[in-house]
């Protein structure tokens, strides 16, 4: 819904108070696709102008290139994690 752009102000206002903390954890993926076309796009122009090997990333990395790495959670971390939902 929040990547598509499809929520309309009046559905925006009449959000509950968890939906309104999702919808702005979403707003980070409204633009994915428009950035990875750019960071794209500058990647072919890069390496048409280089004589090395590069990858898209090299020319920015984003927080979402890690999302298929595995993330360790500390014990410190899983007890604010706890705090932070009441428990």
């Amino acid at each position: 819904m929040i990547r598509f752009k499809v929520l309309t102000y009046s559905e925006f206002l009449k959000l509950e108070p968890w939906e309104l903390a999702m919808f702005c954890e979403g707003l980070k993926e409204a633009d994915r696709d428009e950035w990875e076309r750019t960071r794209f796009q500058s990647y072919i122009t890069a390496q048409c102008q280089s004589t090395k090997k590069m990858k898209p990333t090299d020319i920015i990395k984003f927080d979402w290139d890690n999302e298929g790495k595995k993330q360790t959670t500390t014990k410190q971390q899983f007890e604010e994690y706890k705090k932070k939902m009441g428990y």
